[in-house]
């Protein structure tokens, strides 16, 4: 009889149990309308999510801190907000980006490389060079922290210059007159150009190449007066004329390397734009010192090197890289940029440059057709992300905001 009852007594409970189970389940089981809702919140929430993260993924990418000035970050939000190649991957570390020479190019090619560069980098700016307050460099001069000024001759002739860095010595013109051992042809020194005036002077040479190893040798003893190695992480040394279409591409930095531009190298290796740590830059800037304190190693690696016709100043440069290795090596990247010209404003001994009727109607020349080819291969990632774009001339790979 009790065991009867126990039984009768766990029956209950158990169906009370069940009877509770199917009653929070019928509580908690949402209606037709009700799981329509829910599948409607919840693609909600993932479309959110998705959006959260893809615009922290742009800011990453592009983020607008970095941008200085209301009308740059304007373009940043409106046009290039997605653009990967941003800087912003960099290395942590101080940037100084080093102009060397006259200022040429014009307010377009200054905005693109304040834009694309400078604050990309979030650099600070040198410029080395001869004096100049002219309107259109008012941009350059307000944003430099360091102005080097070293005026040019006034005759055009770079060989006192020469001889003052040389400590006063002008046995470097025994540089201009060297005969190939193989060939027994005269070699031409043509980095030396513009070292010797009028023409037909010992050292004379159509191109201007001696006023870039110039440069190079006083750029270094300024960077030697601010100690650049502790007060710098990263130089870039640039001419003032390049046009920008975006920032440099992805590069995985290395700082016993020197990075260049593909293209215009002419058997050797651009000289026109480099990239290098502060570490190396004292031994990087050293070519035309070495030159002027070993001229009898020069000149026997001329005589019996593979170029037997002439020595411009991209093989004078390879060469003198070559010095360096292993310890220091050299690699090449698609560069952003583009030489132009100004033609009723900006001297050249060497290019005119070319009219064209994407960059003709801003009074500019591209010197080297295949530097623009290059900056609009290099700068393809950043074309797709425009497509949709009004600011952006997809033509010319401009944003209308920096004409």
């Amino acid at each position: 009889m009790l065991a009867d009852n126990t039984l009768t007594s766990r029956s209950q409970r158990t169906e009370s149990f069940n009877a509770a189970s199917t009653e929070a389940v019928a509580v908690y089981t949402p209606s037709k309308s009700g799981r329509r809702i829910l599948y409607l919140v919840s693609i909600s929430i993932a479309v959110c999510a998705l959006l959260v993260w893809s615009s922290a993924l742009l800011l990453n990418v592009y983020p607008l801190s970095s941008i200085r000035s209301a009308k740059d970050r304007k373009m940043v939000t409106s046009a290039a907000n997605a653009a990967p190649g941003s800087l912003q991957w960099y290395p942590p570390g101080r940037w100084l980006v080093v102009v060397m020479g006259q200022l040429r190019g014009g307010g377009l090619v200054y905005r693109s490389f304040s834009h694309h560069i400078l604050d990309a980098l979030r650099a600070d700016l040198a410029l080395l060079g001869p004096p100049d307050d002219s309107a259109d460099t008012l941009l350059l001069q307000q944003r430099a922290k360091y102005k080097w000024i070293h005026p040019d001759p006034e005759n055009g002739d770079w060989g006192p210059v020469l001889t003052r860095l040389a400590n006063g010595s002008d046995a470097w013109k025994r540089l201009c007159k060297v005969t190939h051992k193989e060939t027994n042809n005269s070699i031409v020194i043509d980095f030396l150009g513009s070292a010797g005036a009028p023409a037909g002077s010992l050292c004379w040479a159509a191109g201007s190449g001696i006023i870039h190893y110039i440069n190079k040798r006083l750029i270094q003893l300024e960077l030697e007066k601010i100690h650049v190695e502790k007060t710098y992480d990263w130089i870039v040394v640039t001419r003032s004329d390049y046009l920008y279409l975006c920032p440099i591409p992805r590069l995985n930095l290395n700082k016993a390397t020197i990075y260049a531009p593909q293209g215009e190298e002419y058997g050797g290796i651009c000289d026109r734009f480099a990239i290098f740590s502060a570490e190396i830059a004292l031994t990087v800037l050293n070519v035309t010192n070495h030159l002027l304190s070993n001229m009898d190693f020069w000149i026997k690696t001329w005589e019996l090197s593979i170029y037997s016709d002439y020595i411009n100043p991209e093989r004078m440069l390879y060469m003198y890289y070559k010095t360096l290795s292993p310890s220091i090596q050299m690699d090449k990247y698609l560069h952003p940029g583009f030489t132009v010209r100004r033609p009723d404003k900006d001297p050249t001994k060497y290019r005119e440059g070319e009219d064209s009727k994407q960059f003709s109607p801003y009074g500019i020349r591209v010197k080297y057709s295949g530097e623009y080819e290059h900056a609009m291969e290099s700068c393809e990632p950043w074309k797709r992300f425009q497509f949709n774009n009004k600011d952006y001339n997809k033509e010319t790979g401009l944003f209308q905001v920096l004409l």
